[in-house]
């Protein structure tokens, strides 16, 4: 009885960290810089833009960038994934082949500019944005918290 109440403890309290992962991740994130297989794509996009909604909105390629990127979708689904070998991933579901597959994410405090970062990582794709509209004072916790987290060697 008691391993019970252990284990239902334990799985609240994960299932309550993802949650705030989550909604930390939900919002416009403005990407300062992205590379997809190596190459900076940043000037083959349409904006730099990131909303990760119910729908994940993401700029779409243009300026003749096609023998790097094929592919102009600029939507999909996405979802916080638990694992033993890193604490945060992002699957992204998506046509879009760039921004499609599993993703480590790693957060980061940007104290100079009071900003929080993420980055999102792959063996195709790396990204840098910060996050939109964020109270950063108020929420010096939980962003401590995140880097902590995600940063955490296992």
């Amino acid at each position: 009885m008691k391993l019970i109440l252990i284990l239902m403890i334990i799985a609240s309290l994960i299932t309550s960290c993802q949650v705030k992962v989550e909604e930390v991740v939900s919002g416009i994130w403005s990407m300062d810089s992205i590379y997809y297989n190596g190459f900076n794509i940043r000037p083959c996009l349409d904006g730099n833009i990131l909303t990760f909604d119910k729908i994940m909105e993401f700029p779409v390629t243009e300026n003749n960038c096609e023998d790097i990127i094929s592919t102009h979708v600029n939507e999909g689904k996405w979802e916080i994934i638990a694992s033993d070998s890193m604490p945060y991933m992002i699957n992204i579901h998506t046509s879009n082949k760039m921004f499609s597959g599993i993703h480590r994410v790693i957060f980061q405090n940007d104290i100079d500019k009071k900003m929080l970062k993420m980055i999102i990582q792959s063996d195709k794709l790396y990204i840098i944005c910060r996050k939109g509209l964020y109270g950063y004072d108020r929420n010096i916790k939980t962003i401590n918290a995140l880097v902590k987290q995600s940063t955490k060697a296992k």
